[in-house]
């Protein structure tokens, strides 16, 4: 990857050494109410469902970094990479690396039943 980097001349992000993530992209999961669909994250539209990222690289991996800061009395969303059957919780401080070429998805936060979402 050092090579190829240095052959179509990718910029560094965050770091000079920066030779294996190539770009940043921030995706935002707000709460849903309770009598809402969670079955995947619609302000991602067809990104917030299962879906693959078809044109990643076979050899990259995606690094996911989730940090919810929501009610304790909220249900967590969670993030899943389907064929490996792998669901993750988002509670506190979550990293995840993975080929994104993989199947994945999330869900979002959801509020209890007598509460209403914050704006």
């Amino acid at each position: 990857m050092v090579l190829q980097a240095e052959l179509v001349n990718a910029p560094a992000i965050g770091v000079q050494t920066n030779k294996f993530f190539g770009t940043t992209q921030v995706n935002v999961s707000p709460a849903q109410p309770a009598d809402s669909d969670t079955s995947h994250i619609k302000e991602l539209a067809k990104y917030g469902g299962p879906h693959y990222d078809g044109g990643d690289s076979v050899s990259g991996l995606t690094g996911m970094v989730a940090c919810p800061e929501i009610p304790e009395e909220f249900k967590l969303g969670t993030f899943h990479l389907v064929e490996a059957d792998l669901f993750v919780c988002l509670e506190g401080l979550q990293v995840a690396y993975f080929n994104s070429l993989w199947r994945h998805g999330g869900t979002p936060p959801c509020a209890p039943a007598e509460q209403a979402v914050p704006n």
